[in-house]
Parts: structure tokens; sequence; C-alpha cells
């Protein structure tokens, strides 16, 4: 498979499954060569059905052992406010898709709060400005810089939960 850079190309793949297969097999190596330097690798992730497919794609990837897990930090773009344990979770799907095959740190795996944890949908949401700004940019900006983002794009047209009109 050609190794993609970071030139914005569309790729159209047969299928799902060779969609995901394909986007799996660029984030392996892009996480590989990111982390190669010891610098932190900050990903954003979405959920969905080809959102997970992607990350069970990449759990089975042959040069999954390349990445240096313990360096890579996972967020997410996107989250419904339900409990924990809820199958709508993005972070469960993340998790059975990919993050509990992989041996990374609790601590870089950056949930949100869920709406089972005793806060209202505004405090979940000021705990995860808080999280994000433990990780600034060089320049002071309150967020880390993420490497990779993952956006997917529901039925209805929305991307991380901006949902039209």
């Amino acid at each position: 498979m050609a190794e993609f850079t970071i030139e914005k190309r569309v790729v159209i793949s047969d299928d799902p499954a060779a969609l995901a297969e394909s986007v799996a097999a660029r984030f392996v190596n892009r996480l590989a060569k990111l982390g190669a330097d010891g610098a932190l690798v900050h990903v954003s992730l979405t959920g969905g059905s080809m959102g997970s497919a992607v990350l069970a794609a990449a759990a089975r990837h042959p040069r999954r052992d390349r990445v240096d897990w313990p360096r890579v930090h996972f967020w997410w773009s996107d989250e419904r406010f339900v409990a924990r344990g809820d199958d709508d979770r993005n972070e469960k799907q993340a998790r059975e898709a990919l993050l509990d095959a992989v041996d990374i740190p609790t601590a870089n795996v950056h949930t949100m709060a869920a709406s089972d944890e005793g806060i209202d949908l505004d405090a979940a949401a000021d705990l995860y400005a808080a999280e994000l700004a433990r990780f600034p940019q060089d320049d002071g900006t309150p967020w880390p810089s993420f490497d990779i983002c993952f956006l997917g794009v529901g039925p209805d047209g929305h991307i991380a939960s901006l949902f039209p009109d």
C-alpha cells in the first residue's frame, strides 16, 4: 500500500470495509511516525459505525505494535451525554474497537463525563475544557494541538455533533 503524506486527497474505496482498512493503515503509520521522535501525539476520535470500524481495523493492523502507545493521547471530538456503559457512548465503542486492545496508559484516554456521574451537562463540559487545558500548545492556546482528527458525517449531515440547521 502506498504511503500517504499529509497532502489533502480524496480516497475512494470499493466498500466501507475497504475504506476502514485503508484509513486504519494510514492511521497506524502516522501514529508510528509521529511518535518516533518521542513527542506526544494527540488524537481526536469520533463515533459512529465508520469510526469504530477504522479503530477495529487499526487494532488488527500488523504494524500496530510499532506505535509507541504510551506517547499517544486520545480525546473525543464529540460524545453523547449518556451513562458510562451505554452502547451509544463513543468512548465505549472506541474501547471495544481499539483502546482495550493496546497498551495505553489510562491517563492517556481523556474521556468526557457521563450522565450517571452525578453532574449536569454544563459541568461535564467545564470538566472536559479543564482537561483539555492541561495540554496547552506552545503558544499558550489552552488545548492540545491535535495531530490526527477523525470526523465522521452522520446520515443527517452532522459532523462532531454539529447538526445542520
